[in-house]
């Protein structure tokens, strides 16, 4: 008779685990949910930069012109971003926001744009670029998904594969 009250305090402490568990893992998928929610939000209210090159940035970037060829506007990006790049301290954006105004023309704000085009390949396609040229096909296919114009709000010259 004493063994009846026991196997029902048994199952009724299980039980009482299970709803606590259950509570704890509501509590963490609804914690998840919020967090997803506000980065989606955060997303949606803090758009990428468009449109950060005036009329003017565009006739100094087209007098550089299309190709890869020395002079052309992509081989003078191509240097900066090198000179911009250490092994030690990663990639430097404010370092190429400089050299690429100092060297093409363009304002600091267009100029942000290839910095963060030369962090994207940084970034995402160090092996495609590094150990090969930046004009190769492999290194511009890459590079090709960052998409500059977005960036910029006018269409950029274009390097071809060397």
């Amino acid at each position: 008779a004493d063994a009846a009250p026991l196997e029902g305090c048994a199952l009724s402490l299980r039980q009482l685990r299970a709803q606590k568990v259950d509570a704890a893992v509501g509590a963490h998928l609804h914690a998840a949910q919020e967090a997803a929610a506000e980065t989606h939000a955060a997303e949606v209210t803090s758009p990428a930069p468009v449109g950060m090159c005036t009329m003017r940035d565009e006739e100094m970037m087209w007098k550089l012109g299309d190709g890869s060829a020395d002079g052309s506007f992509q081989k003078t990006l191509a240097g900066q971003a090198t000179q911009s790049f250490s092994w030690w301290h990663g990639f430097d954006e404010e370092q190429m926001v400089k050299g690429t105004v100092l060297h093409t023309g363009v304002s600091a704000p267009c100029a942000g744009c290839f910095a963060e085009m030369g962090r994207y390949r940084y970034e995402n396609c160090k092996w495609h670029c590094l150990f090969s040229s930046w004009c190769s096909s492999s290194c511009l296919t890459c590079t090709k998904a960052f998409d500059t114009d977005a960036c910029t709000g006018v269409q950029t010259p274009r390097a071809s594969p060397c």
